[in-house]
């Protein structure tokens, strides 16, 4: 920002006086003076310049103050003055200036006489001579008398001169030749009292002609007497010419006197200036980051930037400018470390300035700011279109000659060349959940709320998009919720909405950074499949499309599911027992189940009830649903199983047989096909615990000799051949009982006939089982056996001599689900012994002394079953005595003892 004020002439700024106030803590001074300014009107301009880091409010001031001191020779009697303060703003699109007036009356009482300084040429080009003129100025009643005046004359740092090189006084030209002019080189304060100048002592008396160099002051007495010059009277003047030697662009002089007369009135003369014009052109080079056509903060400049000036001929041919005015080499200046080039005390004429951007246009990624000629802006001023060599060109710009100039100094500013990176954009999208989890690619369900984030970036550093318009198109099923918009976080007007397209302006977007904008949105029943969703970033930049599109997807997959329970459920059935089962169907929040179909196949341990089934209550013939060898497969289909729809299905069945383990399993089925036609499937499975009643079966056994004549606890003898025969029966109507055990302990008083184990049913036809007789043991099981059928094991054996006393021969049946049956023992068969003994004596009459033998022979006939725990007596007749050690068992000695 710039703050300027013009004093009126007769007011001077005091050197060192600027203040900010207290409330000014947000402006910062980019220097602690102005640049002051005298204008050829001998109004002084002040120009402050400054950085504010917030002044955004009404609430936010800048407070400048300074001082003045007034200059009453230059007063010319005004004792009134409008002092204008500008306050310019030059990073808005254009300058916004405001001005203001502050008004001083009666500020100042005139003196009544003194002496007027005035220069004839306030603007000097270098070498020129210039004219000082010293005028008495009396507006007394009376008369003045004896006006003494001293000239210290301008001196290098004093009164704010900048003086190079050197001067002197070629001519003194007087008004009168009565008045006395001295001139001395001693060192004299500018401020004496000219009554106090001695002239005897170190000055010398002007006669003609050029004064010594090294002069350093002029004194000079008007005997007078002047009278008022608003009575008429004249005014009294000297000429001091001048002639300076190597002056410089910029150089100052100032000066001013001192007078005095009879009256003893000590007066002031006003400051006269003059200066060696100065002429520059300055500017920067940088990058318009933001593309407002204005040098920032903050944005970045181009150090090392080959600038080259050229002066423009009428006939406007350009030619290069290797020096300037001064001799100073120009012709390689290059931007500094801020960007900045300087091009000084340059002479009057039409430049252009041209700017090496070869470097910077060669990578492609820059393109020109747009050209805003006038050169009070900061804006760009070169032309895409006009080159030399390397270097873009300005239009031509003019220096004035002194004549046309309002000061001293022209300084032709903001000459820049500003360039701007090719912005692009980047868009990326993601899907979240409410939970706060990102949910990319992942499936959703119908009623899900979904929030869409759609970052958008230009990646690129000291670039800027406007105008960007960010849309995104939602696929059919997904619903915008009102009021759910915000962009960087804050809530955001709802986007305009056409077609199931979200439409978002962003007004800019400048390099490296980032928005994002956020919505969210419900999934309805009609979102099927993949939910493709695509956001698009619309922008250009210098014309160039730079869209971009990312887009997500999500799936809106079937979500099959069946639930198969029983209805009133017992914690323990029995064979026999019907069941009542019931199916429920659904899709919950999922998308179309096409082609849905129920299946459940029941166990052969279930056998459905006829006319027991209903869907969603209403009664179906068993012929649209049932099928199989025994209307066991339930099967029903519909077109589509919608994510509001539930089917309900329900039939009984009757517990016809026994299961592994006591448990029947029974499962049910849900297929179809998702929106990309892929199966899906779900199951459900319940079970229950089915015992088998104590009643559920007989068994018996029986056995029977080779002409069929039952043997039950008849007797038999060793060798002969029987058959035993056992009986399984069902008694439940309508059940089957499944691998049915029978296990019989073959006694070890029977050989089994190999080869004679049969299984028949009641007509003699062979029935399935598995097992047989391995070791004298009997395991066989049978694959079913139903009611009305009853099952009989059948295997043949012989009598062996083992076989002794009561052949009990016991069967077991048993089956899952209930208990061990034993066969009774009313199949017992008796095998007895068929003893003898004899007993003879080697003699058949003894006599008395003789010693003789007694033979005793045991025998079991034939067919006799086996004789155990036989025991012999003998008893001895009186007379007899038996012979020790005499005795042997079938030819062998055995002790008596």
């Amino acid at each position: 920002m710039e703050i300027t004020s013009v004093l009126p002439k007769g007011i001077n700024y005091k050197t060192g006086s600027t203040a900010l106030g207290e409330y000014s803590r947000n402006f910062v001074l980019t220097n602690e003076e102005p640049e002051v300014i005298h204008n050829l009107d001998d109004t002084t301009t002040l120009k402050w310049s400054g950085v504010s880091s917030q002044l955004t409010n009404s609430s936010d001031r800048v407070y400048l103050s300074f001082k003045t001191t007034f200059d009453e020779p230059n007063l010319d009697g005004n004792k009134s003055f409008n002092i204008k303060a500008t306050f310019k703003v030059p990073f808005q699109e254009k300058e916004s200036v405001r001005f203001s007036y502050f008004s001083l009356n009666d500020a100042v009482t005139p003196k009544e006489w003194g002496i007027r300084k005035s220069v004839n040429k306030k603007i000097l080009e270098q070498g020129d001579d210039f004219t000082y003129r010293l005028t008495t100025d009396v507006r007394t009643k009376h008369p003045q008398t004896n006006i003494r005046v001293l000239d210290v004359l301008p001196k290098n740092g004093e009164l704010d001169s900048v003086i190079n090189g050197s001067y002197r006084l070629s001519e003194i030209v007087k008004s009168t030749e009565d008045m006395d002019v001295y001139y001395t080189n001693k060192k004299v304060d500018r401020n004496a009292d000219p009554k106090t100048i001695d002239t005897t002592t170190g000055w010398t008396k002007y006669t003609s002609g050029a004064l010594p160099a090294d002069t350093t002051a002029v004194y000079y007495v008007i005997p007078g007497p002047i009278s008022s010059s608003t009575d008429g009277g004249k005014q009294e003047y000297i000429e001091f010419h001048i002639t300076p030697t190597a002056n410089a662009s910029g150089d100052t002089y100032n000066n001013t006197v001192t007078a005095n007369s009879d009256d003893d009135i000590k007066v002031l003369g006003n400051t006269a200036r003059t200066a060696v014009v100065d002429r520059e052109i300055n500017g920067k080079a940088w990058i318009d980051g933001n593309k407002n056509n204005a040098v920032d903060d903050g944005e970045t400049i181009l150090k090392n930037v080959p600038v080259r000036l050229y002066e423009k001929a009428t006939n406007g041919t350009l030619e290069i400018v290797k020096v300037n005015k001064e001799g100073t080499d120009i012709s390689n200046i290059k931007t500094d470390e801020q960007g900045n080039y300087h091009f000084p005390h340059l002479d009057a004429g039409d430049y252009v300035v041209g700017f090496d951007l070869s470097k910077e246009m060669a990578t492609g990624s820059y393109y020109l700011a747009p050209k805003d000629p006038y050169p009070g802006y900061t804006s760009s001023k070169i032309n895409a279109n006009e080159k030399d060599e390397d270097f873009y060109l300005t239009d031509a710009y003019t220096l004035p000659e002194t004549k046309d100039m309002t000061s001293s100094t022209f300084i032709l500013n903001n000459i820049n060349a500003g360039i701007t990176a090719y912005g692009d954009l980047e868009i990326e999208k993601s899907v979240w959940n409410t939970a706060g989890e990102n949910i990319d690619g992942q499936n959703v369900q119908i009623g899900d709320t979904i929030t869409y984030k759609l970052k958008v970036k230009n990646p690129i550093a000291d670039s800027m998009i406007d105008n960007i318009r960010v849309s995104d198109t939602l696929p059919k099923g997904l619903e915008y919720i009102t009021d759910s918009s915000k962009i960087d976080g804050e809530e955001e007007e709802n986007p305009t909405i056409q077609d199931q397209k979200l439409v978002y302006d962003l007004k800019s977007l400048i390099g490296k950074k980032e928005s994002t904008i956020e919505f969210n949105v419900k999934v309805t029943k009609d979102a099927e499949g993949t939910l493709v969703n695509k956001a698009e970033v619309q922008g250009k930049d210098d014309s160039i499309d730079i869209s971009k599109s990312d887009e997500k997807d999500n799936k809106l997959d079937a979500n099959p599911s069946i639930e198969k329970t029983i209805e009133n459920p017992k914690q323990n059935y029995m064979l026999g027992d019907t069941v009542t089962y019931k199916i429920k169907a659904t899709n919950k929040n999922g998308s179309i189940l096409h082609g849905a179909r129920i299946e459940d196949l029941l166990s052969k341990n279930l056998t459905y009830v006829k006319d027991s089934t209903t869907i969603n209550s209403t009664k179906v013939k068993d012929a649209e649903v049932w099928s199989g060898e025994s209307n066991n497969q339930f099967t029903y289909s519909a077109d589509a199983l919608n994510s509001e729809d539930e089917m309900n299905i329900t039939f009984q069945a009757k517990i016809t047989g026994n299961a592994k383990n006591s448990i029947i399993k029974n499962e049910a089925i849900l297929t179809g096909q998702n929106a990309w036609g892929e199966e899906k499937e779900a199951k459900s499975e319940v079970e229950l615990a089915a015992a088998i009643p104590a009643n559920a079966f007989e068994l018996s056994k029986h056995v029977y000799n080779e002409a069929g004549e039952k043997l039950d606890g008849k007797a038999v003898e060793v060798g002969s051949q029987v058959e035993y025969r056992i009986d399984v029966t069902n008694t439940i109507a309508g059940t089957t009982l499944t691998d049915f055990h029978v296990s019989d302990a073959i006694p070890s008083g029977l050989d089994v006939k190999a080869g004679s184990l049969k299984v028949v049913d009641q007509a003699g036809k062979a029935v399935a089982y598995t097992g047989d007789i391995q070791g004298g043991n009997l395991e066989v099981v049978l694959a079913e056996v139903s009611a009305g059928n009853p099952v009989e094991v059948r295997f043949e054996a012989t009598i062996n001599q083992e076989a002794s006393g009561d052949l009990t021969n016991i069967a077991v049946g048993k089956t899952d689900g209930g208990d061990d049956k034993e066969t009774d023992g009313e199949n017992e068969m008796k095998v007895s012994p068929k003893p003898s003994i004899t007993k003879t004596a080697s003699v058949a009459k003894a006599k008395l002394g003789e010693t003789y033998r007694y033979t005793i022979e045991v025998s079991n006939g034939k067919g006799g079953g086996k004789w155990q725990a036989i025991a012999v007596q003998d008893s001895l007749p009186a007379g007899v005595r038996y012979v020790s050690d005499s005795t042997k068992v079938n030819g062998e000695a055995v002790s008596d003892e």
